[in-house]
């Protein structure tokens, strides 16, 4: 008979699960991190999921609001900006409905249905007055802007154009605008403020805001403030300088 080493014994008498745990043991934790980094990459997919629905929704809102206020825009063309007189006049209805003359009745006129209608000489010096005061103020609103400055060399509005923005190269509405604005801008080395522009032009204050900072994002005018007074626009000296007269 043939004797047998009994450590070959031992080995054949080990169980199947203690020879299965003894090979796969050092991949164990691995494994364990691999499903805990995929299970933490899957929880922020699904938070980013999330927020890509949140901004969906909240595109399609904006995107309405923006289309009611660029229809409000396009429907809504104010013929010229607020003059002057119509502001003090609006001050002077704040002043009044904040003071004891807004509890006072107002006084009609009688009927003049059946009557004659006679002609009043003090009513009309009165009207008479005030249209020329209205003359006087108007005239020296002009003559506060009258041009002491001119241009040396000649400027094209055209090539300032080509180098503005697409909607003012096209033929439309803003083209327009942009050029009534630049033809003030060359009677005016000097400079206007918003207001003045907006009055010389007839376009509505918002739309020369426009026009202007489109010019200045083009380096072609310029703005300069001092203290206590408002903002003036005008051409860039450096590229179109200025003489006195």
């Amino acid at each position: 008979m043939s004797s047998q080493d009994p450590t070959q014994n031992n080995i054949n008498q080990l169980p199947a699960t203690t020879q299965a745990e003894t090979s796969f043991d050092l991949l164990v934790p691995s494994f364990k991190t691999l499903a805990d980094g995929l299970q933490s990459m899957h929880n922020q997919f699904e938070l980013l999921t999330q927020v890509n629905n949140s901004l969906i929704n909240f595109n399609d809102s904006f995107s309405a609001f923006l289309f009611a206020m660029a229809a409000n825009d396009t429907l809504i063309d104010w013929k010229k900006a607020p003059t002057d007189m119509a502001i003090e006049k609006y001050k002077e209805h704040l002043k009044r409905i904040n003071t004891l003359d807004a509890t006072k009745p107002i006084h009609q006129q009688p009927s003049t249905i059946g009557t004659k209608h006679t002609l009043q000489p003090s009513n009309s010096s009165s009207n008479n007055t005030t249209n020329v005061k209205r003359r006087k103020v108007a005239t020296e609103q002009n003559a506060s802007i009258v041009p002491n400055r001119r241009f040396v060399s000649k400027i094209s509005i055209n090539s300032i154009i080509d180098h503005l923005p697409l909607r003012y190269r096209e033929r439309s509405e803003p083209m327009q605008n942009m050029k009534k604005v630049l033809k003030i801008l060359k009677l005016h080395p000097s400079g206007l403020t918003m207001k003045e522009l907006a009055r010389e032009s007839q376009i509505a204050q918002f739309k020369v805001t426009e026009c202007i900072n489109a010019l200045i994002h083009a380096k072609e005018v310029m703005k300069t403030s001092e203290p206590g007074q408002y903002s003036r626009f005008h051409l860039d000296q450096s590229k179109y300088p200025s003489e006195a007269r």
